[in-house]
């Protein structure tokens, strides 16, 4: 766990430019949410009786924390200096703070904490996507029992096919057209209800990140650039598509971890319960 959390501390991203920020302020999430998990995972472990089940559930949240960490890194690295060096106008300041107002609403996350964190850090950009993620998640589920499930389809592919600004916003919108189209096919009630709303949750968050990634767009300052060469002012069409190519194997990554991780869990689990079986039938004896 001190492995993960001074690897997540360690992390420094790029300067921004008019062709990575989109990649950079992503990864910025990703490493906030990393240094979170691995801060809370080893506050509670510090403070808490030690048991078997217990170490179990710090190994999973210290690897959870360790794949967004690793995300953020892995895109760091890769995020080219092409366009020109920019920094995010200090204005943002009102819309960052009128986003984590309408977040805190809906109550205390993950992501409503990390986005104070920014906006205490002022990283605005981080703190408005990131509140945009609070807000989104939990305000979707307002309308699971108000609209049917062909209101539900229909609504997220309305909003998810005007929130593609943005290499994120685009890949909720895709998985968000993809949920209802599975909604719309589904044979089961159930099945199809469970995939309308994670058609509307995702078409949401599109919604939001398209939004304000474009506001941050519009609020870039030209800013210095840090020694080691200038900004070409060009933007490369390969570039983009090699670095949503990156974010997709490192979702598909991430994902794999955690079945990975919770498929071993379950078999440490079912070996120490065969043990405590055991050890009860020996007492008996």
């Amino acid at each position: 766990l001190d492995n993960v959390q001074s690897f997540c501390n360690s992390l420094n991203p790029p300067q921004l430019t008019t062709s990575n920020y989109d990649y950079v302020i992503s990864a910025e999430l990703r490493q906030l949410w990393g240094n979170y998990t691995i801060n809370s995972d080893v506050s509670s472990y510090n403070s808490s009786q030690i048991d078997s089940d217990q170490i179990l559930d710090e190994l999973y949240l210290g690897a959870e924390a360790n794949g967004w960490c690793t995300a953020a890194n892995l895109v760091y690295n890769a995020s080219s200096q092409r366009g020109q060096y920019v920094t995010v106008s200090p204005s943002l300041n009102a819309t960052a703070a009128q986003r984590l107002a309408r977040a805190k609403k809906y109550g205390y996350s993950m992501y409503y904490e990390t986005a104070l964190q920014a906006y205490n850090q002022s990283n605005y950009a981080a703190a408005i996507l990131d509140a945009d993620y609070a807000f989104a998640l939990s305000n979707a589920s307002s309308q699971f029992n108000i609209l049917s499930v062909q209101q539900l389809d229909n609504l997220s592919s309305s909003i998810a096919h005007n929130s593609t600004y943005g290499v994120w916003a685009t890949e909720f919108a895709d998985e968000a057209q993809f949920y209802a189209v599975q909604s719309a096919l589904a044979s089961n009630s159930s099945l199809a209800k469970t995939y309308a709303e994670s058609a509307d949750s995702a078409a949401l968050l599109a919604n939001q990140l398209s939004n304000d990634t474009r506001l941050i767009h519009d609020n870039f300052v030209a800013a210095p650039a840090h020694q080691g060469g200038q900004g070409t002012g060009t933007e490369s069409v390969y570039e983009a598509e090699y670095m949503q190519g990156i974010i997709i194997g490192l979702l598909a990554l991430i994902i794999a971890l955690l079945l990975a991780i919770m498929a071993l869990l379950a078999l440490i689990l079912t070996k120490l319960g065969s043990k405590r079986k055991r050890l009860r039938r020996r007492r008996r004896k």
